[in-house]
């Protein structure tokens, strides 16, 4: 039952080739005149044809505006990617911590510092809203979990 479906499902699968593959003497010519006339052409021409297109796949359907000219050639714009913190050198700038030298451990039982930190459902903000470094990033989150542990900030909300 199996080896029958394969085969019914193989037999669908046709394999194209192009002309350009098969040893066809009668293209020489041209390819040979086309060669020619890319090279008389100035660089920022050749450059403008050097943009990469689109690939299809086999079992891909492929709809008819796809096969334009203006569909093939087009580049998608990329989103840069958003910062996920601050450098270290804004860190700093930013980071009270390290300013004073001091160790956020040491306000584990000062509810209005730590208050700060913390979003409105009771989560540690992140690195990025809290614009600390690393390290007191690290620290500051540790402190809140162990307050929330000792009941001085809420575990469920702020």
């Amino acid at each position: 039952m199996f080896a029958a479906s394969a085969c019914v499902r193989h037999s669908f699968r046709r394999s194209f080739s192009s002309t350009a593959s098969r040893k066809d003497d009668t293209m020489t010519p041209i390819l040979t005149l086309l060669g020619n006339q890319s090279q008389k052409q100035p660089a920022k021409k050749q450059a403008q044809f050097a943009e990469p297109l689109h690939m299809f796949h086999s079992d891909q359907f492929i709809h008819p505006a796809s096969l334009s000219y203006k569909a093939c050639t087009s580049t998608r714009t990329h989103r840069s990617r958003v910062a996920v913190a601050p450098p270290s050198a804004v860190a700093r700038k930013h980071d009270i911590f390290a300013q004073l030298n001091l160790d956020p451990r040491d306000f584990t039982t000062n509810h209005s510092i730590l208050h700060e930190f913390v979003s409105e459902m009771g989560k540690i903000k992140s690195r990025r809203q809290t614009q600390l470094t690393v390290k007191s990033q690290r620290l500051l989150g540790k402190t809140i979990r162990r307050a929330k542990m000792m009941g001085i900030v809420s575990a469920l909300s702020k």
